[in-house]
């Protein structure tokens, strides 16, 4: 086969992955840019989540864990954590009698009470959207993650494609009236060429999460604390008061609470190890004699769960903190463009230009989606009446994790 005839397969092969699943692959990479500031975004709308305490400062963990008690009316306390970051509050998640769980706010150096919130938010809603669009656990998780191959696809497709393209780096898009297909291709072109790199973090890690999708995740090994001698009997506040001092080398960012007599204080943070979230490394503490009784370090996990271990980081750009994320919420925003502007080619190709009123691009598109067009509007439309009704209440719970089987 001639050199010009397998590009252009490669390229048959690019444009069709591109617009057959081109609304749910835009939904999600949508949904996905805007998850990677969701928690500032909830900042911004909840004036209880805001903090003037220093950056990096010891939480107060029983003074939080006292004031959680004094406004949870009686319910039970299950979470405690540390800020997300700079001028964030502590919070803790509670448990009414009535079944409700909401958000306790929190000043994290002396505890001081800074509101109560549902536990719907922003940042929930948009993360259920992105990684499994309201749809049951496995099901949505697979559906989601199965787009990385077709990232990685057209990744490679479009390289492959386009001939000589390192000296597309240097080659800005010009729009020249009456030329929109030239524009839109140009600079779906440049874009693509810039973001490669961010492409192809979001297609590894995504396939990563499609393996554990399907059970292939490894397991991180944990090993158990040697005994300690024995110490007087304690108590919770007592133990969370020493719980800096018992958990050394490890930046406690969350505090799960025994939820009935025998369980173990679970705290987790990060320890030395680089691209790891807040939960990556686990120490489970006895809460009768604040002993540690077994720990799982990030530092000590093997290469493949290393890689998982990083995923997450890597995925959502949480790994430099407030910098990185507003970096790859920029990138997000130029990806699904990307997937925008793809499909504007496509109708454009179809026919000789776009018309300025637009309909007849829109027609077009239409028209070359096909039968694809029922599965992926199908897809999206779904997500979308799965999250009114769990707003409205009739579906609450297709926010919070659920299965068919």
């Amino acid at each position: 086969m001639a050199k010009a005839t397998r590009r252009s397969v490669w390229w048959r092969v690019h444009s069709w992955a591109g617009l057959k699943l081109s609304v749910v692959l835009t939904f999600i990479l949508a949904t996905g840019t805007l998850a990677t500031v969701s928690n500032e975004i909830d900042w911004l709308l909840t004036p209880a989540m805001r903090s003037a305490a220093p950056a990096g400062a010891p939480v107060a963990w029983r003074a939080l864990h006292a004031t959680a008690l004094a406004h949870a009316g009686g319910g039970r306390v299950e979470i405690l954590r540390a800020p997300i970051g700079p001028g964030f509050a502590a919070q803790a998640s509670v448990t009414l009698p009535s079944g409700e769980t909401r958000r306790i706010w929190a000043d994290p150096v002396d505890g001081r009470f800074a509101g109560t919130t549902p536990w719907r938010n922003v940042q929930q809603v948009l993360r259920q959207l992105h990684r499994r669009l309201i749809l049951p656990n496995a099901l949505g998780y697979f559906i989601v993650s199965l787009f990385s191959v077709m990232l990685a696809m057209l990744l490679v497709t479009g390289l492959v494609s386009y001939k000589r393209f390192w000296r597309g780096f240097l080659r800005l898009p010009q729009y020249r009236r009456g030329r929109l297909r030239q524009f839109a291709g140009d600079l779906h072109r440049f874009a693509a060429l810039w973001s490669l790199w961010f492409v192809a973090i979001m297609a590894v890690t995504g396939m990563l999460y499609l393996m554990a999708s399907v059970g292939m995740e490894p397991s991180s090994a944990s090993l158990a604390a040697p005994p300690e001698a024995t110490r007087a009997r304690t108590t919770l506040d007592q133990c969370l008061d020493l719980l800096r001092d018992r958990v050394r080398g490890v930046d406690i960012a969350l505090v799960v609470l025994p939820a009935m007599s025998g369980d173990p204080i679970v705290a987790m943070g990060r320890d030395g190890a680089a691209l790891t979230a807040d939960n990556a490394s686990r120490v489970a503490i006895d809460p009768t004699r604040c002993a540690i009784v077994k720990t799982a370090l990030a530092e000590r996990q093997n290469a493949g769960v290393r890689l998982f271990l990083a995923s997450n980081p890597l995925h959502f750009g949480t790994f430099g903190g407030l910098l990185t994320k507003l970096l790859w919420f920029a990138l997000g925003t130029v990806l699904t463009g990307l997937s925008l502007t793809g499909s504007i080619i496509y109708a454009c190709r179809v026919g000789r230009e776009l018309r300025p009123d637009g309909p007849g691009a829109m027609v077009r598109w239409r028209h070359g989606l096909g039968v694809w067009a029922y599965p992926t509007f199908g897809l999206v439309i779904a997500a979308l009446l799965l999250l009114v009704g769990a707003l409205s209440g009739p579906l609450a719970f297709a926010l919070d994790d659920w299965h068919l089987w």
